[in-house]
């Protein structure tokens, strides 16, 4: 069978920073002042330190990118900076390096390659895709939030489902895509049980879905630029099409591809450093991302799927993959720390997540001897089957 090339058109890359102006915190009413002037100083050192914990957990993050926990009060946010137009690689050559073992040697020094090949091959071979994970974040005052998430995209549309528990916050989210109508239906809860009690949906448009996560969770999907960027829709993408033959078609300038599969940035502009090293059943990626460039989806969806008011400040982020010889998706880590600013204070917090990858030509996956016919549950349904796939390890 021919190989298809996914290679983007384009061969540009813009880079738009925009700084989004923090908003001036209103001036206490005479009624909050006297309330503080009578409350005793350990009832206030007590209320701040609950207030750190509970800001600092409040908003949870999973994967594909994923959920991110943070929160704050006013916390100074990075700046957006995305790239805009497309990175570019050559399939035949990475597939060439491949079959003659020269992967490492002539791509360390541009990571950024068999990357983007990997993930855009993972999205664009079968039509059934499938990332489960399961994560972690560690906050103030020794607090951990459990992280599951999962990504199941088909040909009738996304299927996402984030859940996230520990002593302080609760919260169960479900997203599903209609790919024909182009519609995404919401039901955001706290608990998975709340599910089962019937949730009246909130509704996305694609470009309203891409303004407040950041990506649409799919696989490739096409855009055209947007320059009305603000703070309330700071993502300058403003959804085309999931056809590429309709996107190869369009006569629109500034277009541009997007894979959904991570809101990470891999370019030669956010790769800091990294490593590429041959294992005996596939390679092993470790990159260590430049931010806040590599981050700016990332920050964006976690601002929403935390129901806040600002971004989360980056500190450090590094992720892994693990791929078989042909650069397919096994396994991921996404390690991110970031500084939560509360009022003066700054709270650090950080998150690891793992991933596992699958594909199939058919809804029935397989993994070693498990079988699974994944499919979306019902609205109201508690259990979504695709989990049982995780491999123990």
């Amino acid at each position: 069978m021919e190989q298809k090339d996914f290679t983007p058109l384009q061969d540009e890359t813009i880079i738009e920073e925009k700084k989004i102006e923090k908003q001036e915190e209103a001036p206490a009413s005479s009624n909050d002042k006297k309330t503080n002037k009578v409350k005793k100083p350990v009832t206030r050192k007590r209320t701040m330190i609950t207030s750190i914990i509970i800001s600092v957990i409040s908003c949870l993050v999973g994967g594909f990118g994923g959920y991110v926990l943070y929160s704050g009060l006013n916390p100074e946010e990075d700046p957006i900076v995305i790239e805009k137009g497309n990175t570019s690689y050559d399939v035949q050559a990475i597939e060439a390096s491949l079959e003659e073992g020269t992967l490492i040697s002539l791509y360390q020094e541009k990571l950024q390659d068999p990357l983007n090949y990997m993930l855009d091959q993972f999205v664009s071979q079968t039509p059934y895709t499938l990332v489960i994970g399961k994560g972690v974040v560690h906050a103030a005052a020794g607090v951990e939030q459990s992280i599951l998430s999962a990504n199941y995209c088909s040909p009738e549309g996304f299927y996402v489902e984030k859940i996230s528990d520990s002593s302080v916050v609760h919260t169960a989210d479900r997203y599903y895509d209609d790919a024909l109508s182009m519609n995404i239906k919401a039901y955001e809860a706290k608990y998975p049980t709340d599910w089962e009690k019937g949730i009246e949906p909130k509704d996305y448009t694609y470009d309203q879905y891409i303004q407040a996560f950041g990506k649409l969770n799919t696989g490739l999907y096409y855009c055209l630029d947007k320059s009305d960027v603000s703070e309330e829709e700071p993502i300058p993408d403003k959804f085309l099409t999931l056809s590429k033959e309709e996107y190869e078609q369009s006569q629109e300038t500034g277009k541009r591809v997007r894979n959904g599969l991570i809101t990470y940035t891999l370019s030669k502009n956010t790769i800091q450093s990294g490593t590429i090293e041959k294992r005996e059943n596939g390679y092993f990626f470790h990159v260590d991302l430049n931010v806040p460039a590599a981050v700016s989806f990332t920050t964006v969806q976690m601002k929403s799927s935390g129901r806040l008011k600002a971004r989360p400040s980056f500190t450090s982020c590094f992720l892994e993959f693990e791929t078989d010889l042909s650069l397919n998706l096994i396994r991921s880590l996404f390690h991110d720390e970031y500084r939560v600013n509360t009022g003066g204070l700054v709270t650090n917090a950080t998150s690891d997540l793992n991933q596992q990858y699958f594909k199939s030509e058919t809804s029935l996956f397989q993994t070693g001897a498990k079988e699974v016919n994944v499919s979306r549950p019902d609205p109201k349904a508690l259990d979504f089957n695709g989990y049982e796939l995780w491999r123990e390890e």
